[in-house]
């Protein structure tokens, strides 16, 4: 009984050590194969932290460029306003510029209407004058040729 209890002893030491090996192994895998756990958890984390970093960088780009974009848009329109007070400036200068010249032309016409009735108006008595003094040049004339006729009529009969 002594050499089975011995056998049974010495199977259960192989069977133990083996088992101990394996325990071992599997310790082994374990312990690899958490510091490989670990190590991809720390870079989990650091990539993590790039992105979370990568995102606010992305942030901070996006929220620069509204706000540059803003104050583009703000002086555009600040310069859009500025030119269109310059073209209603323009407007107006041109519009009283127009209405000086229609008052201008319209004086100028008034002007011309009066002179040219005053030079009728002369005209108009130049011409009656003359009318008148021709009448009385030929009314002259004809009373001297009567005259004459009736001198040398006159003549004749002496």
């Amino acid at each position: 009984m002594e050499e089975q209890y011995s056998s049974a002893l010495k199977h259960k030491d192989k069977e133990f050590a083996a088992l101990e090996s394996s325990y071992k192994e599997l310790k082994d895998k374990y312990t690899e194969l958490f510091s490989s756990y670990k190590l991809l958890q720390d870079d989990k984390s650091k990539i993590a932290d790039v992105l979370i970093g990568a995102e606010n960088t992305a942030k901070g780009i996006i929220e620069q460029a509204k706000a540059d974009a803003e104050g583009e848009k703000s002086k555009i329109e600040e310069q859009a306003e500025s030119l269109r007070e310059i073209v209603v400036d323009r407007n107006r200068i041109v519009r009283d510029m127009t209405e000086s010249v229609n008052t201008m032309v319209a004086d100028f016409e008034k002007k011309i209407r009066n002179i040219t009735d005053e030079i009728s108006a002369k005209l108009s008595e130049s011409l009656d004058s003359m009318n008148k003094s021709a009448e009385k040049i030929a009314s002259k004339s004809s009373a001297v040729c009567e005259n004459n006729e009736s001198e040398e009529k006159m003549g004749l009969n002496e």
